[in-house]
């Protein structure tokens, strides 16, 4: 499906990405986007009988960092893994430097 079909049929799912890419800059959100696209399990959404990204697995769940990213996987076994954006790939947790709190600009009105 083109790209820009998919917005047309998940229009809720695009005004929300477009808001976070406001919020937290389009580069960053993309990659992010990206990653669930290729499989990584931190991005997904489904509207109308689309889906797209990968889910986080059953049993797992996605946590806050230091700074309130929701990027620390928290297997059903345990172990955790921390998104690194960098290398786009998740790695054990005290491997991956601490990402900065995103900055917040404000509203214009």
């Amino acid at each position: 499906m083109a790209k820009g079909r998919l917005r047309a049929e998940m229009r809720e799912v695009a005004a929300w990405v477009d808001d976070l890419r406001q919020t937290f800059g389009e580069e960053y959100i993309d990659k992010i986007i990206a990653a669930g696209m290729r499989g990584q399990p931190v991005f997904s959404a489904c509207e109308n009988g689309h889906a797209i990204g990968t889910p986080v697995p059953t049993g797992d769940k996605v946590i806050k960092d230091e700074n309130g990213n929701p990027y620390i996987l928290v297997k059903a076994d345990g172990t955790r893994e921390k998104y690194d954006p960098v290398s786009d790939t998740f790695a054990p947790e005290d491997s991956v430097p601490p990402r900065p709190k995103p900055s917040r600009r404000p509203r214009v009105r």
